[in-house]
């Protein structure tokens, strides 16, 4: 906690275990479930941000200035419409239900934010696109609030 600030703030790291191992430390659904467990932090005026990728393949990068893969673009687009719509199941399930999923994330690790960010905002929030940029045209650098 910083004294100074205006807002208290914790600082968590949700992978403390290599990337290869990723998914056998944190499945997906104990995002939501981490989420879901730090949601009463908001009444306490605790902001929750959540920093990741909606899609990081960074193996299959392009050229700066590149547009979008098609791949990279549809599971941008499922991913916005889910979240929209607050379907927590489906973001829950996206290995088997997102467009390309595997490849857009060969590893959670920029995924599973997005979870827990949801889980916090409590049972049934919806999510409204902040912005929506690509890089390389592997990485969509969407960004969401809750309510």
């Amino acid at each position: 906690m910083d004294e100074q600030a205006d807002q208290n703030r914790l600082q968590m790291l949700s992978s403390p275990t290599p990337l290869a191992r990723w998914r056998h430390f944190l499945p997906d659904e104990s995002g939501l479930a981490l989420g879901r467990a730090i949601a009463a932090l908001r009444d306490d005026g605790v902001l929750v941000l959540a920093s990741g990728n909606a899609t990081h393949n960074l193996s299959q990068r392009a050229p700066p200035g590149a547009p979008p893969f098609p791949w990279v673009r549809a599971f941008d687009d499922w991913l916005v419409g889910r979240v929209e719509a607050g379907d927590d199941a489906a973001l829950v399930d996206y290995l088997a239900q997102g467009p390309d999923a595997a490849r857009n994330h060969p590893s959670g690790d920029h995924y599973v934010p997005l979870l827990v960010a949801l889980g916090a905002a409590g049972a049934g929030a919806r999510g409204r696109r902040l912005h929506t940029s690509f890089l390389d045209a592997t990485l969509a650098m969407t960004a969401f609030e809750f309510s």
